[in-house]
């Protein structure tokens, strides 16, 4: 599609995700009314305002194309699929054959599957990938997370395909930026992901190197209190940063959320921002521009 179709665009959130217990979670309905659950998430997104979303699951994390496309189709919103890798560690089942021989432990292998779904689709869906997603966890990087990060920076590099990246309690940030560097990435087309801190030393770092952050647990008080992340994002804006923030939620729109839906940044982030005497054109920096920006290079 055009670039400038693509309109308000919403850059981590998440249609199905499943991880290993997840058939327990009360929270995911029975897969036959998922569907339902999303499109009717979705259908509040649009008449919010939102146009596109990013799907932010990779194949590791519950990933389900064929879902999402016909959700996306019934609500009249347009959906990008990612490749990746999202896992922090190695699970066991990683050591089937079946397995093994289609997750190569080597990062020039994993990237070659990042561009085999970015150039050829995912599966027989027919669906290719528009992103790159990797993740680290809060504790020390391990090799198994490296290889990830260094396998989306190579397949960046082959395809031109946008990173964003998954960081939990707002660490490793920096060690990713680090990483993609030395691989040889634009840094303009990455999105370091969640941010959860309001430490603004470490987000200015980033910033300063020249990737994106996303501001994309809005509402998500589990993470960090509201006015502490809005409090750093309004520092951060007041300081001529909105070329390098992108705004999200992480939610799960096939899930019941308790906590926001997919329709918060417009209903009380846009609000809220415009009422601390940010502008409308700021906000479209934030919503528009540079999602565009991002995705089309």
């Amino acid at each position: 599609m055009p670039a400038g179709d693509l309109g308000r665009t919403l850059m981590h959130e998440h249609t199905t995700i499943l991880w290993p217990g997840a058939e327990y979670d009360y929270r995911r309905p029975a897969p036959h009314t998922q569907l339902d659950v999303l499109t009717a998430q979705l259908a509040k997104a649009k008449a919010a305002g939102i146009t596109t979303i990013v799907d932010a699951a990779p194949g590791d994390l519950g990933r389900n194309v064929e879902i999402a496309r016909e959700a996306g189709a019934r609500a009249g919103v347009n959906i990008i699929a990612v490749t990746g890798q999202y896992s922090y560690y190695r699970m066991p089942w990683y050591d089937s054959p079946a397995v093994a021989k289609a997750n190569p432990t080597d990062a020039d292998g994993l990237a070659g599957n990042f561009v085999r779904e970015i150039e050829q689709g995912i599966g027989d869906s027919g669906v290719k990938a528009g992103l790159i997603k990797v993740a680290t966890d809060s504790g020390e990087l391990s090799a198994y997370e490296e290889r990830a990060l260094r396998a989306a920076a190579r397949a960046h590099r082959a395809t031109g395909v946008a990173i964003i990246t998954h960081t939990q309690d707002g660490l490793r940030g920096l060690e990713q930026t680090a990483i993609f560097a030395d691989e040889g990435v634009d840094l303009s087309r990455v999105v370091i992901g969640h941010n959860d801190t309001g430490d603004l030393r470490y987000l200015l770092e980033m910033l300063d190197c020249g990737v994106t952050l996303g501001y994309d647990r809005m509402g998500y008080e589990a993470f960090l209190p509201e006015r502490v992340r809005m409090a750093a994002l309004l520092t951060l804006l007041r300081m001529g940063y909105e070329r390098q923030i992108v705004l999200s939620h992480d939610v799960v729109g096939g899930y019941a959320n308790t906590h926001v839906d997919m329709s918060y940044v417009s209903d009380v982030v846009v609000p809220r921002l415009l009422k601390e005497g940010i502008e409308e054109p700021v906000i479209d920096v934030l919503l528009i521009e540079n999602p565009r920006r991002i995705l089309a290079g």
